[in-house]
């Protein structure tokens, strides 16, 4: 097939009548090559594969405790509760100034908040 699907898109080079045997090399010569990895990003491509969720979901299809179609309905009951929670959110009036502050930080007095300016006098 030509062009090859890694030039696609590269219109310089569909547009080269080259005979059979070019178009082969220079589609060799197109391939991508071998990843390199950043080694800043290797802590988390290491903890991708240490992921606790998708081992727990692979262990419990492995030893029978859950099917896949069990794990993708519950899924889908965790993505509809979580989307009514976003939607009550950002339909829910905002909280008035003076609530900033409670239940972020224990024992925090009335008189801290209007030194930080929370609460208009």
């Amino acid at each position: 097939m030509w062009p090859p699907p890694q030039l696609a898109g590269r219109r310089h080079l569909q547009e080269l009548a080259l005979p059979g045997v070019e178009r082969q090399k220079l589609a060799i010569q197109a391939q991508p090559k071998e990843r390199v990895v950043d080694e800043r990003l290797l802590p988390r491509l290491q903890w991708r594969q240490r992921d606790p969720i998708p081992r727990l979901r692979a262990y419990m299809i492995e030893h029978g405790l859950a099917t896949e179609e069990d794990l993708n309905a519950m899924d889908a009951v965790v993505e509809r509760i979580i989307d009514e929670a976003v939607r009550f959110a950002e339909e829910s009036p905002e909280p008035p100034p003076e609530e900033l502050w409670t239940d972020v930080y224990a024992g925090v007095s009335k008189e801290t908040h209007h030194r930080l300016g929370v609460v208009q006098r």
